[in-house]
């Protein structure tokens, strides 16, 4: 039975969110199409497919767990965004001078890179001395949780398949 177009995109999805994968095939990936290997079988085709599947939804931000994140806005102010500062120890990230902050962010979550870029403090830097809606503030709490979450499904995908041949 051959695989739908929506499992395959999965898979691959899965595949090319391994962090392993990443650092095998790095200079590949920037200079070139990427080299999608194949599973070893079908149960681990249908499985990375379900991580992929999991990982699409994070990314478009659609999955339920991310209605209830953990990261939290605290402080009172005018909510403008004058200052992006991690506090790695205090797990926060302070966005002005009132002290107002978003909380409970873990570094590895806080140095995430997508192509280069760290994905929180670049998306604080695109509303640098604006105040942030409440909107954007949950934006912002959703985006954290969507990363966490993405870290833990990568190392999935690496205990799923780890990438040796």
């Amino acid at each position: 039975e051959e695989p739908s177009p929506e499992l395959l995109l999965q898979y691959v999805y899965a595949v090319l969110s391994s962090p392993v994968y990443r650092r095998r095939y790095a200079d590949l990936l920037r200079a070139d199409f990427p080299r999608v290997p194949l599973p070893r079988d079908r149960g681990s085709f249908l499985e990375l497919a379900g991580l992929g599947a999991v990982l699409i939804d994070l990314h478009l931000l659609r999955l339920d767990r991310l209605d209830r994140p953990r990261v939290r806005f605290e402080g009172t102010g005018t909510g403008k965004l004058t200052k992006r500062e991690y506090r790695s120890a205090e797990r926060r990230a302070v966005i002005n001078e009132e002290g107002q902050s978003f909380d409970g962010i873990e570094p590895e979550v806080w140095a995430y890179r997508i192509g280069g870029y760290q994905v929180l403090d670049h998306w604080l830097a695109g509303r640098t001395e604006r105040a942030l809606r409440f909107e954007e503030i949950e934006e912002f709490r959703r985006i954290a949780a969507a990363v966490g979450e993405t870290i833990r499904v990568q190392r999935r995908i690496d205990e799923v398949w780890p990438l040796t041949s």
